[in-house]
């Protein structure tokens, strides 16, 4: 009998393992159902992941906003790495530089602003990190 109920269990972690979303590095449509904005219209973020709005802030006040925001899902963090690298450079965004391995940064200008990314691959759920921020002063990307 425990042997059935083991066999079930990892039958049923395979089956939602492969129902979950594994965003692919597509360029995304503006309004396509895939994909939430955030506080930012310029910033997507694929519907696998969910806000954690108990840690999170955003903060604004007259013309800056900025915040920190904290998502969960089961989402392939190489594939979610290309997704934001696509998506937020369709959204006028320059990459800066990235790292990857033990985690995935992403690091992002545009005009003022800065985004940086913290991707974390877990063994249940892909963590992401998301900062938005007014730089000291504008930075050129060419």
């Amino acid at each position: 009998m425990k042997r059935s109920a083991v066999i079930l269990w990892c039958g049923l972690f395979l089956l939602t393992s492969l129902g979950c979303a594994t965003i692919k590095g597509e360029r995304p449509k503006k309004g396509a159902a895939r994909v939430t904005y955030t506080d930012f219209e310029d910033i997507q973020i694929p519907k696998g992941l969910k806000l954690k709005k108990g840690k999170s802030l955003f903060y604004e006040s007259g013309r800056y906003r900025m915040g920190y925001f904290y998502y969960t899902g089961r989402v392939d963090a190489s594939s979610l790495t290309e997704y934001f690298k696509n998506s937020m450079a369709a959204s006028g965004w320059a990459l800066l530089n990235n790292f990857k391995y033990r985690h995935y940064l992403l690091n992002f200008v545009k005009g003022d602003r800065s985004c940086i990314i913290l991707i974390e691959d877990g063994m249940l759920y892909t963590k992401v990190h998301l900062w938005v921020g007014p730089l000291e002063r504008q930075v050129e990307v060419k």
